[in-house]
């Protein structure tokens, strides 16, 4: 597991594989207009820049976040997703 961030949006990554020159990766993003998860590919994440420069902030770019230490989704100190997940299991069954 690990976990890329720009700004608020996080995208905590739960399994990838290899597709050529490419990782695509299943991940929960939270911080975004909606919370939710998907595949991304690894090269998107790389090409995400945010000029901030007229701003004094330069060019932000998407990058891993130092030190996490993989661990079980539940026990991460992340309340967006810790929420996220808690809306998941609290779905009545349809």
């Amino acid at each position: 597991m690990a976990i890329f961030a720009i700004g608020n949006a996080r995208w905590f990554v739960l399994e990838g594989s290899k597709e050529g020159d490419d990782t695509i990766m299943f991940c929960i993003v939270v911080g975004l207009a909606e919370d939710e998860y998907g595949y991304v590919s690894l090269n998107e994440l790389a090409g995400i820049e945010i000029d901030c420069r007229e701003h004094g902030y330069g060019i932000l770019q998407v990058t891993e976040v130092p030190y996490f230490k993989p661990r079980p989704i539940g026990e991460i100190a992340d309340k967006r997703l810790q929420s996220f997940l808690s809306r998941l299991h609290d779905r009545p069954d349809e």
